[in-house]
């Protein structure tokens, strides 16, 4: 699922900021419907819903960062679904 959620990322980080992003940052953290306080859910809605199509399939939030291409994603699928989605860079993590 982490692949499928890093190019739908990229390829939205591509389109919104015409940039692309840095190969040393990667998509981090994703939650399946987050619960959120009251005060986190406002500040959500204040950034602009994007619809693909009609938007019954697939719509998105965002807020970037273009000076560190770091980003905030907030995914909706079928109206009914959300995964929150943070991408970030440089790489800190080892791997085995």
């Amino acid at each position: 699922m982490r692949a499928v959620i890093t190019k739908i990322v990229n390829g939205l980080f591509l389109k919104c900021s015409g940039q692309r992003l840095p190969v040393d940052h990667e998509v981090r953290d994703y939650v399946l419907n987050p619960k959120l306080r009251e005060q986190a859910q406002e500040e959500i809605l204040k950034l602009q819903l994007f619809k693909v199509g009609d938007g019954s399939v697939f719509n998105y939030r965002y807020a970037i960062d273009v000076t560190k291409s770091e980003s905030v994603w907030f995914l909706m699928f079928y109206n009914d679904s959300v995964l929150f989605v943070t991408n970030t860079g440089g790489r800190d993590r080892v791997t085995p």
